[in-house]
């Protein structure tokens, strides 16, 4: 089959290597081609089993349609220019990576026999492959619980495949395996198994994660250490430089630095013990050579898109102001030596794996509510979704009871609101008088999708099916709202189900005597 995989998001770019490695593992005669950015062109490289890698210069084209001398047509000119190779082929199947507006309307303007993902139906609605489909282009604005992998495993309906092997450069992995060798041997009179730790400290904004006082706190624990040699690593930008000036003041230039882009960095990646990142492009790269890693992250953004590396580690600042050194250095310690961590200044997760996929474990977490609403919306989102049921023991049980009850009043609230419309909906079958009341309500459950509890998912996914609705007729059109109203009300009653059993849990945890007399009983 020839295949070509659309691309354009640039920060999560690498892991489509994954998707290539699914379709390469499913049959070696899949011809696999790939678009992207000029900002990706040169990481597309890197991807094994690519033919062909198709370019779009977007910055090019923004270019031409923000100065006034050129004209709209010049840089339609140019964008659709760098469409044509591309239009020129028929394509067995095209997989839409993205998953957004954009990348749908590519799609529809190539001949294809199938997409996979999203596309433009001939009604000028977006039309997704699938219910996984329709959750990543949703989770685009509302993140999700399930990791973008496990969504893409999904679409695909074939088995997640590691893309662990890279087309880096032989010279650059034989360069950085000496030098290692090197250094290791230095390092072999004070130190004995010397683990490596890798160090990349500025964000994907551009901004330090980890600042320049966290960061000579745990270089100096590293580097005192009789275990461990931290070694920097950078991409030479000009903040990147300061903040090394400062720490080889602070260290008499004892501490190693490697300045490279993250083409090459895979090689220097496969030689670490462990990779502290606070960078995406990073974190995908060292899942890519199978490094284990330590992310820093500023939110809970890492559910959708954390490391997929089982045993991984996820670091989530709990405050701006604490010095995170010493933390970032006790789970480095944890990591190597299984160390007790007795306090931290992180919420730690562990990378693992359940019946929906990836999965984030608290490892050592103070924010009980964010891990409650965590795994009761994984548990919403296999039982919904993916038609399965998982359940995890969270612990918090009183913590648990407190956020159940306090689902209770928005559940019964959409719910409310859902009935209403329904019956205004069915009563506008039989005058037009009542459109307006639905209109209302229907208006009203989608402001419900902007609201923040572990209904809103459910509700999220309603708005966009009818904001998608698939039909031109109007008569199919009004079949396929009802539907979709009454499938809202049967994944509320379901969410309902959930809470009532995990409910049921927590008391006949907390009263097993209780418990054991009803069994008896029976």
């Amino acid at each position: 089959m020839k295949i070509l995989i659309l691309a354009y998001n640039t920060k999560d770019f690498l892991s489509c290597a994954h998707l290539v490695n699914q379709y390469r593992a499913h049959s070696d005669r899949n011809e696999i081609h790939i678009s992207c950015f000029q900002e990706s062109a040169n990481l597309a490289k890197l991807i094994p089993y690519v033919k062909q890698v198709h370019v779009v210069d977007r910055k090019k084209i923004q270019t031409f349609k923000s100065r006034q001398i050129y004209s709209d047509a010049h840089a339609l000119n140019l964008f659709w220019n760098a469409l044509t190779p591309m239009r020129s082929e028929v394509w067995d199947e095209i997989y839409t990576y993205s998953c957004d507006q954009f990348t749908a309307l590519i799609a529809s303007f190539l001949n294809t026999k199938k997409i996979k993902g999203v596309s433009f139906n001939p009604n000028k609605s977006l039309h997704a492959s699938s219910t996984m489909a329709m959750l990543k282009l949703i989770s685009q604005n509302n993140a999700s619980t399930i990791h973008a992998h496990d969504l893409d495993t999904q679409i695909n309906s074939l088995p997640f495949t590691k893309g662990s092997h890279l087309n880096i450069d032989r010279e650059f992995i034989n360069l950085a395996n000496e030098n290692f060798k090197i250094i290791r041997k230095k390092l072999a009179h004070t130190k004995t198994e010397v683990k490596f730790v890798g160090i990349q400290f500025v964000g994907d904004d551009g901004q330090l994660a980890i600042e320049e006082h966290e960061l000579i706190s745990l270089v100096d624990s590293l580097y005192k250490s009789d275990s461990y040699y931290p070694i920097l690593l950078i991409q030479g930008d000009a903040e990147e430089k300061e903040v090394i000036n400062l720490i080889n003041k602070s260290f008499n230039n004892q501490i190693i630095t490697i300045n490279a882009d993250l083409y090459v960095a895979g090689a220097v990646l496969k030689n670490l013990d462990l990779v502290i990142c606070a960078n995406q492009s990073y974190l995908q790269l060292a899942d890519l050579c199978e490094t284990s890693s330590l992310c820093v992250h500023p939110n809970t953004s890492f559910y959708q898109n954390g490391s997929s590396l089982i045993n991984s580690l996820t670091a989530v600042r709990r405050t701006e102001e604490a010095n995170i050194g010493p933390s970032l250095y006790a789970t480095i310690e944890y990591y190597f030596e299984n160390t007790k961590i007795t306090r931290s200044e992180l919420d730690l997760y562990l990378t693992a794996q359940d019946e929906l996929g990836i999965i984030y474990r608290p490892l050592y977490s103070q924010n009980a509510r964010r891990d409650i609403e965590y795994f009761l919306s994984r548990q919403v989102a296999a039982k919904v979704f993916a038609q399965t049921e998982i359940f995890h023991a969270v612990g918090h049980e009183k913590e648990m009871s407190r956020y159940i009850t306090e689902q209770k009043e928005p559940m019964t609230t959409i719910l409310r609101t859902l009935l209403s419309t329904i019956r205004s909906f069915i009563n506008a079958k039989n005058s037009t008088r009542n459109t307006h009341e639905f209109l209302i309500g229907m208006d009203k459950l989608f402001n419900f999708s902007n609201e923040k509890n572990l209904c809103s998912s459910v509700v999220h996914y309603f708005k966009a099916r009818i904001e998608n609705a698939p039909y031109g007729n109007s008569e199919e059109n009004h079949r396929y709202v009802e539907k979709c109203l009454f499938e809202l009300k049967n994944n509320l009653q379901t969410i309902s189900q959930i809470l009532v059993s995990t409910s049921e849990r927590i008391h006949r945890s907390a009263n097993p005597a209780a418990n054991t007399k009803s069994e008896l009983s029976l």
